[in-house]
């Protein structure tokens, strides 16, 4: 209705009434009343906290009289007991608010306790006496206690009217959006129509995947339940929702968090950022007025001293003020520099408060985080191509930039922002690539990583370099910031390694030959080979293991192409993994990629980055015995090699968009001499020849490039 203003916050709820046609039966309630109670923490998770079993609203199972221990629930208990959860007002400003909860029973589902409740639910001798088993008797401030509607609300069932009993699910945000709506109607009816017409043995499979073993961990969650009972599309649609479930009429609303660094049952724990280095061009005056793409052009009353700084302020401005017009977060390092003067987490928090204004909206800073890595990050590289004059058929020259992304994590939402920035770039500016240019992946952990594990993992890396190596255009191996850690690491470099065999004889040291022999299969291989792992293995902190895959070509810092160098101990942490295992967080960067703003390769190659270190991290020592022994058996060709190392990490669904590439770069490799970075020099004076041969300028992206990143995230 024109004129209407609809408003929500956290009162108003979707209800969905739920009826068979030909009624429910008793036999049939007791099945979806028992299947519900099993599955509702996970259902619970498809929404935001505020809509979780402790609403005031709309409280779920756990309150209900079979399934609580106490004989009613007071409405002061949520003055005190239980934690205030966010909630959003789709008219107020963009500011936290938050609304009273009650305190959640902690009723685990495998106890006694509800072991006993499910038998009175299986007893229940007609629907109304199952129907008062889910009241939920709350005693008011005027000390009355009266039966409050429940997430799950069966008092539908016993309306007189024929035809008018139902069963109804409560427990959705109020909202106004067509898909959140269809999305949860579906849900709905899915786990009603399943709960009741299922075979006995699929049900009784589900159950026992959301009942784990006492002491053991579920890792059932709720995308795999609703695959399991036929809802893929549902599991798809709330894999790519925002990570705090609010529907999007009312996450529009609310302070945005800039990254998701929350353990989330249906989310891997991996993170990964993105550095995507480039070349802009500038000019003395419009190069092109045909051209739409947009060029920097200095103004003609720049000192000659300042050019070079007021080229890169006013480019990287744009940039920043580009990106966030888009609905990117963004700012430049100047933005968000820390000053020694100031307390770090203030200045960069007005910092970033005044640059999201740009977005008409309120971020939501998360702590414990680097700012610089919450935001699309512009910065200047120096290490990139440069020239400060006439090339390229451009008056002013070229210089070199870095935009680096927020963390992300491995789901196609956020790949999707990749592709919309590259877009962007590639649409509204004129990017230009060449052999200084590179792509750098850093993997990191909402969990901290031990120090065994990156033993783990420099193993894998060291095994898989080489094929890695194939992947990436040839030039990168000679360049010193990108050296392949088989050719050009301080541990390639070593020829006084510490012996394997010296360490089987001598038994000084038996417990590091057990933990050796336990994760890698070192018989038969070569003694090299064997002493390369040795040394790993010997590593007693994060530092020398870091040290060892350095770059030995005395660059500064002396980084290669998997670099632990990001890897920091948290200072005055505890050991929980034991007496020799510090707690260890950032990121690994993988820095082998050659620049690109191709977003396909960018999302293939992060995604693979991720799969390398969740491998290693993750295998027990058992598994990661049978991944080493896979990797280093003998292969007749590279693409058996290949296709095997990416099935080992989990890619092997991704051969396809890899297995040509190999070939491709092959044939490149003869010229490396001709694109080889240190070629644009002659002397101290940039070769023009060079500059004008082997830069790249980039079209805009092609049509395409939404549906082939689409085909990465599909097996």
């Amino acid at each position: 209705m024109p004129g209407l203003i609809i408003g929500l916050d956290h009162r108003p709820r979707l209800r969905v009434s739920l009826k068979p046609l030909t009624g429910f039966t008793l036999p049939d309630l007791k099945k979806l009343l028992t299947f519900l109670w099993s599955v509702s923490p996970l259902i619970d998770t498809l929404h935001a906290k505020y809509c979780g079993p402790g609403s005031l609203i709309a409280p779920g199972l756990e309150f209900s009289e079979v399934f609580n221990c106490l004989p009613h629930t007071c409405l002061s208990d949520a003055e005190w007991r239980a934690p205030r959860e966010e909630t959003a007002f789709t008219h107020g400003p963009p500011i936290k608010t938050t609304t009273k909860m009650f305190q959640t029973p902690d009723v685990m589902r495998n106890s006694s306790f509800s072991k006993y409740a499910l038998l009175e639910i299986a007893t229940a001798e007609d629907i109304q006496t199952l129907v008062s088993m889910t009241d939920i008797p709350i005693q008011h401030e005027d000390g009355q206690v009266y039966n409050h509607p429940g997430a799950y609300d069966f008092s539908g069932l016993l309306k007189s009217k024929r035809g008018d009993q139902r069963v109804q699910f409560a427990q959705h945000a109020g909202t106004m959006d067509f898909a959140a709506i269809s999305n949860w109607i579906k849900v709905c009816h899915g786990l009603v129509s399943f709960a009741i017409n299922a075979p006995r043995d699929r049900i009784e499979h589900i159950l026992s995947l959301n009942s784990p073993v006492q002491g053991t961990l579920n890792t059932y969650d709720v995308l795999e339940l609703l695959t399991d009972i036929d809802l893929s599309p549902q599991a798809e649609y709330y894999r790519n929702l925002n990570p705090r479930r609010f529907p999007p009429d009312l996450a529009a609303r609310q302070p945005c968090p800039t990254i998701d660094l929350a353990e989330h049952s249906w989310l891997s724990p991996y993170t990964f950022g993105v550095e995507l280095e480039f070349l802009l061009p500038y000019a003395l005056e419009v190069p092109d007025r045909h051209e739409k793409r947009w060029t920097y052009v200095l103004p003609s009353d720049t000192e000659p001293a300042f050019i070079s700084s007021t080229i890169y302020e006013h480019t990287a401005e744009h940039l920043a003020a580009l990106l966030n017009s888009k609905g990117h977060f963004s700012a430049t390092y100047n933005t968000v520099k820390q000053r020694r003067d100031e307390p770090p987490h203030a200045h960069y928090a007005s910092h970033l408060a005044t640059v999201s204004a740009v977005r008409g909206r309120t971020v939501d800073i998360v702590p414990g985080a680097s700012h610089m890595y919450q935001l699309w990050h512009v910065s200047q590289d120096s290490s990139l191509t440069k020239h400060l004059g006439p090339i390229l058929g451009y008056s002013g020259g070229v210089s070199g930039f870095e935009i680096s992304s927020p963390i992300f994590r491995d789901r196609a939402s956020d790949f999707r922002q990749i592709l919309n920035v590259l877009a962007i770039l590639r649409a509204e500016t004129r990017p230009m690539l060449d052999g200084t240019c590179g792509t750098h992946v850093h993997v990191g952990s909402v969990r901290p990583f031990t120090l065994t594990a990156l033993k783990k993992l420099a193993c894998l890396a060291w095994v898989v370099d080489p094929i890695l190596s194939t992947l990436v255009h040839p030039v990168r191996g000679a360049v010193h910031h990108a050296a392949p850690l088989r050719k050009g690491s301080n541990l390639a470099e070593n020829r006084s390694l510490r012996s394997y065999e010296d360490l089987l004889i001598g038994g000084d040291d038996k417990m590091l030959v057990v933990e050796i022999d336990s994760h890698l299969p070192m018989r038969g291989l070569t003694s090299r080979l064997q002493d390369e792992f040795t040394c790993i293995w010997s590593a007693g902190d994060h530092n020398r293991l870091t040290g060892l895959l350095a770059a030995a070509n005395g660059t500064m810092p002396p980084r290669g192409s998997i670099s632990f160098d990001k890897i920091n101990c948290m200072s005055g942490s505890a050991f929980p993994y034991g007496p020799w295992e510090p707690v260890l967080v950032g990121t690994i960067e993988f820095r082998a990629l050659e620049g690109t703003l191709d977003p396909v390769l960018v999302a293939h190659w992060a995604r693979l980055a991720v799969a390398i270190v969740r491998t290693a991290v993750d295998a027990e020592p058992a598994e990661f015995f049978k991944i080493m022994t896979r990797l280093l058996k003998e292969r007749r060709n590279s693409r058996e090699r290949l296709k095997c190392f990416l099935e080992v990490v989990g890619m092997g669904h991704t051969y396809s968009y890899w297995r040509e590439i190999p070939e491709q770069n092959k044939s490149l490799a003869a010229l490396v001499e001709q694109w080889h970075p240190k070629n644009r020099w002659v002397g101290d004076e940039p070769d023009l020849a060079w500059i004008e041969r082997n830069v790249v300028a980039l079209p805009k992206l092609p049509r395409g490039a939404a549906d082939e990143l689409e085909k990465a995230f599909k097996r």
